[in-house]
């Protein structure tokens, strides 16, 4: 049986899918004798969205140093603006003005900075290697500069690493706009 949302395939008799968590459907005896099952639909299934916009070449030269003069600010705004050029896959994703409210909360914002870095990266993995162009992008770089950012003297070499992380994003953008610029866009997956 294969998830109806990610086309994962997953053991029949389990209830949620060991990639996306989503409900599947359940076997169900329809009790004539003869072992035959039916599907029990999905409700309340969610319904892919595809990207508000699609995704923006910008030079990656530019990005590490405008992120190096507005003190990383540049760099976390303009990499996170990306989350709407990806398409969402599962309910619970977030868009751009979802996190920037959750940065503007004291002590909270490293947390929902460090999970919105973090869903870029998995979005951005999953669409390069739908389109047949797999990467991988520094998860570990990522999380020792979030794990940085509290320490005191220590932040300051996280500062420095933020620019580099934006870079190294923003030139995954740039494939990704490359490719879809070559590629027609295809339609949601349901």
């Amino acid at each position: 049986m294969n998830c109806p949302f990610c086309r994962h395939a997953s053991d029949s008799t389990a209830p949620l899918c060991p990639r996306c968590g989503a409900l599947l459907p359940t076997p169900k005896h329809d009790g004539d004798g003869d072992g035959g099952w039916q599907s029990v639909p999905l409700q309340d299934a969610f319904t892919p969205e595809p990207p508000l916009r699609p995704p923006r070449r910008f030079p990656v030269a530019a990005m590490l140093l405008l992120a190096c003069l507005t003190a990383t600010l540049f760099g976390v705004v303009a990499i996170l603006r990306n989350l709407d050029t990806l398409p969402r896959e599962f309910p619970d994703q977030q868009r751009f003005h979802d996190v920037v409210w959750k940065l503007l909360v004291p002590f909270f914002n490293l947390f929902w900075a460090y999970l919105a870095w973090l869903e870029l990266a998995d979005r951005l993995e999953r669409e390069l290697a739908r389109l047949g162009h797999p990467r991988r992008l520094p998860r570990r770089l990522l999380t020792a500069t979030f794990l940085l950012l509290p320490v005191p003297f220590l932040d300051l070499a996280a500062l420095l690493l933020i620019p580099i992380l934006a870079a190294w994003f923003q030139s995954a953008v740039n494939q990704l706009a490359d490719l879809t610029q070559k590629s027609p866009p295809q339609p949601a997956r349901t």
